[in-house]
Formats: C-alpha cells, structure tokens, sequence
C-alpha cells in the first residue's frame, strides 16, 4: 500500500524562528502559502492539503482558489476551533472552488 502523502500549509518562517521542531517527510511536507504553486503540487505529489481555517497572512478561501485553479484533485482540510455554521463555510468554499473536495475539522477548546 502506497503512503499518503501530506502537505501542512502556514507560515513556516514564523514556525522555524519560534524555535518549533519540525521536519519534512516522505509523508508530510511543510508549505508555506507563497510555495503553494503548481510545481510544488507537482513535486510532492500530497493526496492531502492540511491548513488552518484562517491564519495572519491567508485563509481557507485563498488555498481552495489556488487549488481549484491548478486543478488539485486531492483532499483539503482546514482546521478550525469549533464554529456555529461549519455547512456554511464548506458552501462558500464549494462555490469559489467548485470539485475541490474540502471539509473542516473541528478542534475541541479545553
């Protein structure tokens, strides 16, 4: 069975100056939204986009653009704090990105 593969899209600068430990795999590759281009998709090959819902410099509607228009054809999820309307989100996702399979998961607060 072949591994999935798996692009995290963030800020990857900020990560790696707030001293956070993290490295690229054969199975997880770390993005940030200024990579996100047809090449990278091309190169990494993800069966899966991981991102936060919203964070400082983009957010879920900006990725699912970019992925609807060079035409990725893997999973993309956002994650997100628990929200009041999640169908609604997934709605206007599909409509700024009709075909890109998009769901969100919802972290618990403490």
């Amino acid at each position: 069975m072949a591994k999935t593969k798996t692009i995290v899209i963030g800020d990857v600068a900020r990560w790696k100056a707030q001293g956070r430990n993290f490295s690229s795999t054969d199975e997880l590759s770390y993005v940030s939204i200024d990579a996100l281009c047809a090449e990278t998709i091309a190169k990494i090959s993800p069966d899966t986009i991981l991102s936060p819902l919203v964070a400082d410099t983009f957010d879920a509607l900006d990725v699912a653009e970019t992925l609807h228009q060079i035409g990725f054809q893997g999973q993309y999820c956002v994650v997100a704090d628990p929200l009041p309307n999640k169908k609604a989100i997934i709605a206007e996702v599909n409509a700024k990105a009709p075909g890109l399979r998009f769901d969100i998961l919802t972290m618990p607060l403490n």
